[in-house]
C-alpha cells in the first residue's frame, strides 16, 4: 500500500556493475565499509535511489539492515582484489512517482540515476585510499519477485597465472580431471568447500574418496581417474548421505595457453577459465 503523502514508489530493478577490485576487501558488504558492495550502496543513497529510513542513523556509511531493507541480492561475489567484468544485484529502489508507471520513462529515469551513480564513483576513487574504479554498466527494471542470486543460472570466472607454472604440471592428468569435473553433469563437490558436513569422505570406485581428489598435489602412478565420479554419481544422492546443495554443475574448464609457451619467461601469463550454474565456498579455489 502507497504511503500517503510520499513523493516516491519502490521498483524492484537489476543493477549491473563491473569493477576493478583493488584495494577493496572483496565485494560482499557485510560489515565491510571498504567493499565493493558498500561503495554501491553509497552511491545508490547519493542519488536518491535509497531512502534515508533505510539507509540508518550514521550519513555516511550503510546499516548493515539496509541490505534486508532494500531487498538486496547479489548474482555473484568476489574476494579481496578480484576483478568483475559484470556482476548483477537486484534491489528496490526509490523512483519519482510520476515516472514509477510508465516504463518508458522509467527506463530513462533508471539511465539517468547509472549516470549518476558513475558521477559518484568517480568522486569516490578521487577520495579514497587505493580503491579501483568501478562502473554502473546499466540498470533493469523487474518483476517483484526477482532475485539476482536465485535466477543467475551461470556464473564465470578467469585467472591468470604465470606460464612458467605449466612445467611443473602434468598436463594429461590435469586435462583428463578437467573433463571429469566439468562437461555439464552434475557432480557432487561436497570436499571441494570449506563447508564442511559430518560426510566428510565419500567412498568411491577404485579405493578413492573425493575427499582424496580434493587433494590435487597428490598425483599416484595410476590415479583410479576414470571410476571416480562416474561412480559417485551412479548411486542415490541420499545413499550418499549429502545434501542436495553440495551438487553442482561446472560446464567448462580449460587452461588457455595461447600466446604463454610453457616454462617461458615470467612475464607471460596463461587463463584458467571455469564456468558453472554456482560455485560454493572455496570449491573454485580447491578445484
Amino acid at each position: 500500500m502507497a504511503l500517503l503523502g510520499r513523493a516516491t514508489a519502490k521498483r524492484k530493478v537489476a543493477l549491473i556493475y563491473g569493477y576493478n577490485g583493488h584495494g577493496y576487501r572483496g565485494s560482499a558488504f557485510g560489515q565491510l565499509s571498504d567493499s565493493v558492495d558498500a561503495c554501491v550502496l553509497r552511491a545508490l543513497r547519493s542519488c536518491g535511489l535509497i531512502d534515508a529510513r533505510n539507509w540508518g542513523e550514521d550519513t555516511q556509511e550503510p546499516d548493515p539492515r539496509v541490505l534486508s531493507k532494500v531487498n538486496w541480492s547479489s548474482a555473484s561475489r568476489t574476494d579481496k582484489g578480484v576483478h568483475s567484468l559484470g556482476n548483477v544485484a537486484s534491489l528496490k529502489v526509490e523512483v519519482d512517482r510520476a515516472v514509477a508507471s510508465e516504463p518508458a520513462l522509467l527506463d530513462a529515469f533508471l539511465d539517468a540515476k547509472c549516470d549518476e551513480m558513475n558521477a559518484a564513483f568517480q568522486q569516490q576513487a578521487s577520495t579514497s585510499t587505493g580503491g579501483g574504479v568501478i562502473r554502473a554498466l546499466g540498470m533493469v527494471r523487474q518483476q517483484k519477485g526477482f532475485r539476482a542470486r536465485t535466477r543467475c543460472v551461470g556464473r564465470s570466472y578467469t585467472y591468470m597465472l604465470p606460464s612458467s607454472l605449466l612445467s611443473r604440471l602434468d598436463m594429461d592428468v590435469f586435462n583428463r580431471s578437467c573433463k571429469l569435473i566439468s562437461g555439464g553433469e552434475e557432480h557432487c563437490f561436497h570436499n571441494f568447500t570449506g563447508s564442511q558436513t559430518p560426510h566428510s569422505a565419500i567412498p568411491l570406485a577404485g579405493g578413492t574418496t573425493m575427499e582424496y581428489l580434493s587433494q590435487p598435489w597428490r598425483t599416484p602412478a595410476s590415479p583410479p581417474w576414470s571410476e571416480s565420479l562416474s561412480a559417485a554419481e551412479g548411486l542415490k544422492k541420499r545413499e550418499l548421505g549429502v545434501a542436495d546443495s553440495m551438487y553442482r554443475r561446472v560446464t567448462s574448464l580449460e587452461l588457455d595457453t595461447d600466446g604463454a609457451a610453457a616454462g617461458s619467461g615470467r612475464g607471460e601469463l596463461c587463463q584458467l577459465h571455469i564456468a558453472g550454474d554456482s560455485f560454493m565456498y572455496h570449491m573454485i579455489r580447491k578445484i
